[in-house]
């Protein structure tokens, strides 16, 4: 492996850290911004079920739509 294939599969786990890091940022900003009203308007179990039913949706999609990806190299993706 070459000096710059090095390089270049470090910069790209940077980048995908960082995208990832920033997606949680917008998960909590989201989060924190929406449930005061619908636990204002609709009630603690509400808000709850709905954060727990986008979870188990999300699992779900992830489950059956993502592939596995042990044992592939990032640039084989």
């Amino acid at each position: 492996m070459t000096s710059s294939t090095t390089r270049r599969k470090s910069s790209t786990f940077y980048v995908i850290l960082i995208a990832g890091a920033a997606m949680q940022w917008v998960a909590n900003f989201v989060i924190s911004t929406t449930f005061p009203p619908i636990l204002k308007n609709f009630g603690l179990g509400s808000a709850y079920g709905l954060y727990t039913i986008a979870a188990a949706t999300s699992f779900f999609f992830i489950l059956f739509f993502i592939k596995e990806t042990k044992g592939i190299e990032l640039e084989d993706m």
